[in-house]
């Protein structure tokens, strides 16, 4: 039952690292963090409620995966769990200020007064229909909501398009480098919980196919969110 938390505590280092390293970001570090953390239960809402009517097809757990949890909270709510909520905030506060850590750049040029929302609710849209038609793997619904988002975000606004590609990579790169480390303690744990009959399969050094899609694919959409929520860009 430890591994999960394990990966989860792998993440926590590089999130307080980056806090320490750029305090003039813990703002959007918090932003990113809690963001990220109410769109995944949101979603979660959204699905558990709509699967009381229609088919969308499997959930999470165990159509994704089956990984042990606190108090057996992924099999019981079909995807959300103590664990799930803490990588979501993990990974929403590291996504969102990689960019601007690699690049040593700041957020302060205002663009725009308002909130822009647009990017949020086209991913929610384009994942729920894509999920509604095709019936896929929870976690191409997930890559769906990513790349749309991110999309739309680009479209919009596109002094954030490189923004948006390098920060996908980044995300993935580093996201790629913690699973190889977590690999490496845990040989035994994607073959165990992965229901990789279900998904394509491919793995790159025994990382599923699909995590790293998961991975670029929310960088590309959580690197620059902040900048397009709040009408900024960056500053060298």
């Amino acid at each position: 039952m430890t591994e999960y938390l394990t990966g989860i505590l792998l993440l926590a280092v590089v999130w307080l690292s980056l806090l320490l390293v750029r305090r003039d970001l813990k703002k959007h570090i918090l932003w990113g963090s809690f963001g990220y953390l109410f769109v995944i239960m949101l979603g979660w809402a959204l699905i558990t409620i709509t699967s009381q009517f229609t088919s969308v097809g499997e959930l999470t757990v165990p159509g994704y995966w089956h990984p042990p949890t606190l108090f057996n909270l992924g099999f019981i709510t079909g995807g959300l769990s103590i664990e799930d909520a803490l990588f979501s905030f993990l990974v929403g506060g590291i996504a969102t200020v990689i960019y601007e850590v690699v690049f040593n750049s700041s957020i302060k040029l205002k663009v725009h007064h308002r909130h822009h929302l647009g990017a949020f609710l086209f991913g929610f849209i384009f994942s729920a229909a894509f999920a509604f038609i095709y019936k896929p793997n929870p976690i191409y619904a997930l890559i769906a909501f990513g790349l749309s988002g991110a999309i739309f975000l680009c479209v919009v606004r596109r002094d954030l398009i490189l923004h948006s590609l390098f920060g996908g990579v980044l995300f993935m790169l580093l996201y790629f480098f913690n699973f190889l480390i977590f690999n490496s303690w845990f040989p035994y744990f994607v073959d165990s919980y992965y229901n990789l009959k279900n998904i394509s399969g491919i793995m790159v050094l025994s990382v599923p196919f699909e995590e790293l899609l998961y991975a670029l694919s929310f960088g590309m959409l959580w690197a620059p969110v902040y900048e397009y929520e709040h009408g900024l860009k960056n500053k060298k």
